[in-house]
């Protein structure tokens, strides 16, 4: 990428202006992530206005077409939303704030079964060599 900075996008909010800057000026992003990394600031200026809302809201228990008691509707937006802010990020794959490489969720994944299996194995040996360690006392 060039070293010109995306600009940011005039439809944004504060909080997305905020989030879309900082990431912007902390990573060099291609065009592709910069698409991505504006929903997700779209994304983070739709979960503001929906946790306003739900401020401003008297309950977060609504009647439902019954005259039941159901949860708020824009508690399943509050839900909704946070769900595709997740999978944005995942999509950008920006590295971790140790700078480590971004992973996949598949790599993070493989990455906890990898872990997993070692330490079992691990175990195992620290296992064995305790055993030798007694034996070999015992004789």
């Amino acid at each position: 990428m060039s070293d010109a900075k995306p600009r940011t996008p005039s439809d944004l909010g504060a909080g997305g202006k905020k989030f879309f800057r900082d990431v912007v000026g902390t990573y060099d992003l291609d065009a592709h992530e910069v698409r991505v990394l504006t929903e997700a600031a779209r994304t983070v200026d739709e979960l503001d206005r929906v946790r306003k809302a739900l401020e401003e809201a008297p309950s977060l228990v609504a009647k439902g077409s019954m005259g039941q008691a159901v949860e708020h509707p824009l508690l399943g937006s509050l839900r909704n939303h946070r769900a595709t802010l997740q999978k944005l990020l995942a999509t950008l794959a920006l590295p971790d704030s140790e700078g480590g490489a971004p992973q996949s969720a598949a790599q993070r994944l493989s990455q906890r079964g990898h872990d997993g299996r070692w330490a079992s194995q691990r175990d195992v040996r620290s296992r064995q060599q305790a055993a030798d360690r007694l034996s070999r006392g015992a004789s």
